[in-house]
C-alpha cells in the first residue's frame, strides 16, 4: 500500500508594494535542501535563483512569476514563507568588527541573537514617490526594480542601465511618452542635468526596503551594539 499524501497548510499575505493578497504553502524538505546549498555557496545570483524557484513552487496563484516581483516584495514574501516553513524565529550570530570593542579592547566573543520574523517589516519613507518632477511640467514615472533586474547589479553593466530599465514613462503636461527601448531611456537620462539626475538617484535611495534593526549586548565585555539587517541575505 502506498504511503499517504500529506496536505500542506495554506497561508495568505499582503505584498507591501500594492497590498495584493498572495496565498502560499510552506516549502518542502527537497526545496529547503536546494536553498541551503545556495546559501552555503555565498553566491548572490545562485541564492536569488533558488529563492525564486522556492517562491514559484510555494505560491498558490496561477501564472505567478517570482522574477517579476519588485525586490522588496520578493524578500518579504520569501521571509514569510520561510517563517511558516521552519519557524518564526531566526538565530543570528555576531561579534565585534576586527575582534575589538569600542574601547579598543580585544573581544572575540560571539553573541547569539534571536529575531521574530513577524516583527520584520518593509521600511517605507513617507516622502518617497514614484513620480519625479524634472521641472514644473516634465516628470518621470518610475517603477521599482524587479528580481530579474537584480541580476544586472551582479554584472559589469553600469548603474544607468538599471535606472533606464525602471523608467515606466515620461510625461510633459498631458502628453505621455513611452520609452521605445532601453537605449531610448538611457539617452533621455544622459540628457538630464546633474541636479535632475540626482532626483532620480534619490528615488532608489529612499525606495522601500526590507530592513530590521537589532540591539544586543556582548555577553563578555557588555558593550551594547546595534546592527541593521537589509536584504534577504542578511537573514540567513
Amino acid at each position: 500500500m502506498p504511503l499517504p499524501k500529506l496536505t500542506a497548510p495554506r497561508f495568505t499575505i499582503e505584498l507591501p508594494s500594492d497590498n495584493k493578497k498572495i496565498s502560499f504553502r510552506p516549502f518542502l524538505v527537497k526545496e529547503e535542501k536546494n536553498l541551503l546549498i545556495a546559501s552555503e555557496s555565498k553566491d548572490i545570483e545562485s541564492m536569488i535563483s533558488s529563492i525564486s524557484d522556492i517562491i514559484n513552487s510555494c505560491v498558490l496563484e496561477e501564472n505567478f512569476d517570482a522574477m517579476k516581483l519588485c525586490s522588496f516584495d520578493f524578500e518579504y514574501l520569501f521571509l514569510n514563507i520561510r517563517a511558516k516553513s521552519i519557524g518564526e524565529k531566526i538565530k543570528l550570530r555576531y561579534r565585534h568588527r576586527d575582534g575589538k570593542n569600542y574601547k579598543g579592547e580585544d573581544c572575540n566573543e560571539i553573541a547569539e541573537v534571536e529575531i521574530d520574523i513577524d516583527t520584520i517589516k518593509v521600511s517605507m519613507e513617507e516622502t518617497h514617490s514614484r513620480k519625479i518632477m524634472i521641472n514644473s511640467t516634465l516628470g518621470i514615472q518610475m517603477r521599482y526594480p524587479i528580481v530579474s533586474d537584480m541580476k544586472i547589479l551582479q554584472s559589469d553593466t553600469s548603474d544607468i542601465d538599471l535606472i533606464a530599465r525602471c523608467i515606466e514613462f515620461v510625461y510633459d503636461g498631458e502628453t505621455v511618452y513611452d520609452p521605445d527601448n532601453i537605449d531610448d531611456s538611457k539617452k533621455f537620462l544622459e540628457s538630464l542635468n546633474v541636479s535632475s539626475f540626482q532626483k532620480i538617484l534619490e528615488f532608489f535611495k529612499t525606495m522601500p526596503a526590507l530592513k530590521h534593526k537589532i540591539n544586543y549586548t556582548c555577553p563578555r565585555c557588555k558593550q551594547d551594539d546595534e546592527v541593521t539587517l537589509e536584504g534577504v541575505a542578511d537573514f540567513f
